[in-house]
């Protein structure tokens, strides 16, 4: 099932559960070591996917959350266990990165930059609650060559309008840029 390697998912009832030792198995060697984690909340779980559609071309679901409700939650639940685990002045230091590259499409992201805003409103406003100190940012803005001028006039400038918009903490940006030498 696609879901095997999610943090979060359904039972039969349709109520969420966590998959904890994933989570923790995954961030205690970070911590342990004094590495703060920059946490990717990306690809959305299987658990928020609309239907049995949203599947991706290779990077798992590629589409939003159903609902950005609910998935505000499954985030609200995922920060209180990380300060439950570390302490608060631990999970401070974290940054929280709210998707990958939206502007790769359909690799990354093949849902509406409305939906990205909306996702990333619910869930900046949720670190800021939860844990206060922690950074967040939006995805990872990567597309680069001959497509590079067309996705940031289409994706990524109304992505990042739209949050500003809207209002909630932008704390980072980053952009990625590659560059290839042929030799």
């Amino acid at each position: 099932h696609p879901s095997v390697g999610d943090v979060v998912y359904r039972v039969a009832n349709g109520s969420l559960a966590m998959r904890w030792p994933l989570l923790f198995s995954r961030l205690d060697p970070f911590v342990r070591n004094g590495i703060r984690p920059i946490i990717v909340l990306d690809n959305v779980p299987w658990a928020f996917a609309a239907s049995n559609a949203s599947r991706s071309v290779g990077y798992g679901n590629n589409m939003g959350p159903q609902n950005v409700t609910e998935y505000a939650e499954f985030v609200q639940t995922l920060l209180q266990g990380m300060v439950s685990r570390y302490g608060m002045p631990m999970a401070q230091t974290f940054w929280f990165r709210v998707g990958t590259e939206p502007d790769t499409q359909p690799n990354h992201w093949n849902d509406t930059n409305a939906k990205f805003v909306e996702m990333y409103v619910a869930v900046a406003s949720v670190v800021s609650a939860v844990i206060p100190g922690a950074m967040v940012g939006p995805a990872n803005f990567a597309a680069d060559g001959p497509i590079r001028t067309e996705s940031w006039r289409r994706v990524v400038v109304p992505i990042v309008e739209g949050i500003v918009a809207r209002g909630p903490r932008i704390d980072y940006l980053v952009r990625i840029r590659v560059r290839v030498r042929v030799r």
